[in-house]
């Protein structure tokens, strides 16, 4: 846009735009690359006999690359949900939003839900039967609330990090006092995903916090228990079994386009 004139500037026959010399110009770009972050707006002032911007589109904040073989990416922290409603991804320490399985509303700690059967029996995520494919938005609470190309992890997910990482128990990461499970890469242990032991929900009562990591996976297993990623000081198991009522916590991952 020639903001000088306050009118948008049309291609030339040879794609190039062109401002007059002394003109004011703004360039802003479109978010419209799944899995991308759009470069910040450009402004200036035409000068000489051309001015050329160049804008770089940067892969979307929030994850890390541990270098997978399925080239997936893990978010850095947890889903968390604010006072008024709203997802995102949190910071690496924040425990998270709890929820049962194949509901997309979290619950966080001291709102009083419970997680019984009861209350389970109401939700949408009691008539799932099947696996959460990664474009069911009614039932994955990663896509319904952040967006593709964010999803729950599949068990298979949760198994590939396993195996391809190297894995410790942190009992007080970086002096804040949560403690949890770094999964680092193989080849440089300073790129990795730190998952607090956010422990689970069972009716109203918050259990295993600090000790235990229980996080959902998409991966239904039976009419009452799915699969989710379990870990303590001691051990790891990625294609654990629990409760579908239970409240766990959830990390999204991405597979961003090549």
């Amino acid at each position: 846009t020639d903001t000088t004139d306050s009118t948008t500037v049309t291609p030339q026959q040879d794609g190039t735009y062109k401002i007059p010399t002394g003109h004011g110009y703004s360039v802003s770009v479109s978010d419209d690359v799944e899995g991308y972050k759009a470069p910040d707006a450009a402004t200036g002032t035409a000068a000489g006999t051309s001015a050329t911007v160049t804008m770089t589109y940067e892969e979307a904040a929030g994850f890390v690359d541990l270098g997978l073989p399925s080239g997936k990416k893990w978010a850095i922290g947890n889903l968390v949900k604010d006072s008024q409603g709203n997802y995102a991804i949190g910071a690496e320490t924040d425990w998270g939003t709890y929820v049962s399985w194949g509901n997309i509303i979290g619950h966080n700690e001291g709102e009083g839900y419970n997680f019984d059967q009861t209350t389970y029996d109401s939700t949408p995520g009691k008539q799932v039967a099947a696996n959460i494919p990664s474009n069911d938005a009614a039932h994955d609470i990663a896509l319904a609330t952040l967006g593709s190309p964010w999803h729950i992890p599949t068990k298979e997910d949760y198994q590939e990090l396993y195996d391809n990482t190297d894995s410790e128990w942190v009992a007080d990461y970086n002096g804040t006092g949560v403690a949890g499970r770094k999964f680092m890469k193989k080849s440089d242990h300073s790129v990795y995903v730190f998952f607090p032991a956010s422990g689970r929900y069972n009716g109203t009562a918050l259990n295993f916090r600090g000790t235990n990591g229980y996080y959902w996976s998409s991966s239904f297993n039976s009419a009452t228990n799915a699969y989710n990623l379990n870990f303590n000081s001691s051990s790891v198991n990625p294609q654990n079994n629990n409760n579908r009522r239970n409240g766990l916590t959830v990390r999204p991952v991405q597979h961003l386009p090549n």
